[in-house]
């Protein structure tokens, strides 16, 4: 692996998205984050770490 980066840590309000044709949660939320807005660890955050540690080894 020559370089990775992550690009968007937590989820995070995204005004810019409201009053789309979008569910209610997702209408005012970035959810694509490896972790949560209060920081809690999503499965991404798992994933990412598995990949992180086997370019270590």
């Amino acid at each position: 692996m020559a370089g990775a980066i992550i690009w968007l840590y937590n989820d995070f309000p995204n005004p810019s998205s409201f009053g789309r044709l979008h569910p209610p949660v997702i209408s005012y939320t970035n959810a694509k984050g490896l972790v949560t807005q209060d920081r809690q660890r999503k499965r991404s955050w798992y994933e990412v770490q598995k990949a992180f540690q086997a370019a270590r080894d």
